[in-house]
């Protein structure tokens, strides 16, 4: 391989840091990204549909991780516990999701989502928080849900199909199918195919 050719590879690795959807089938493909699915399999009790994509720079640490068809998780990225994705489903840079996850097909979740599928039990005043215990509901967000950056979703929350969070929300409770929601704490917008004045 000459200077240019290496250059030009390392290029195009930073890239798909960022940019996963750049992957090509090569990239996918390449003995670099089937010996870190290998190392993730092993390591992080993970199982991947042939077209999946995992970007070197992610943290995986799961105990429990499915990624399926056509699903990428972009470099940065953090995801640890229980986390399930279906098909056609992506986790951009500097997203972080932890605990019990059950994403469907199609969801799109932006840079810096966040998304807690445990939380601390603080109920106790008597008791410092650290020393109580965890609880863990879970999350599920169905298919077809657009997740905007910076957004918060707290455990115990549905996501219904086709659902839009909007761009820094925070969902503690859970949202309907094809429900656009905004603001803290998420309320309803409008339903997707109303206008905004709220004409069908």
């Amino acid at each position: 391989m000459n200077e240019h050719n290496a250059l030009h590879d390392a290029e195009h690795e930073a890239r798909l840091q960022f940019l996963t959807w750049d992957r090509t089938p090569e990239d996918i493909a390449s003995p670099a990204h089937r010996a870190r699915l290998a190392r993730l399999e092993r390591t992080a009790g993970a199982s991947f549909a042939e077209s999946a994509y995992v970007a070197a720079d992610a943290a995986i640490f799961t105990t429990h991780l499915v990624v399926g068809a056509h699903s990428w998780i972009a470099g940065h990225a953090l995801v640890r516990g229980e986390v399930e994705f279906g098909a056609h489903s992506t986790v951009n840079a500097y997203a972080m999701i932890s605990g019990k996850v059950r994403c469907g097909d199609g969801v799109r979740i932006a840079s810096h989502v966040t998304i807690v599928g445990f939380n601390h039990g603080f109920d106790d005043p008597s008791v410092p928080i650290h020393t109580q215990k965890h609880e863990s509901l879970g999350i599920v967000i169905e298919d077809d849900v657009w997740i905007g950056a910076n957004a918060v979703v707290l455990d115990g929350v549905t996501i219904g199909k086709g659902a839009v969070i909007a761009a820094g929300a925070v969902v503690s409770r859970d949202v309907p199918p094809l429900a656009i929601v905004g603001g803290v704490p998420a309320k309803l917008v409008r339903y997707r195919g109303q206008s905004a004045r709220g004409d069908s």
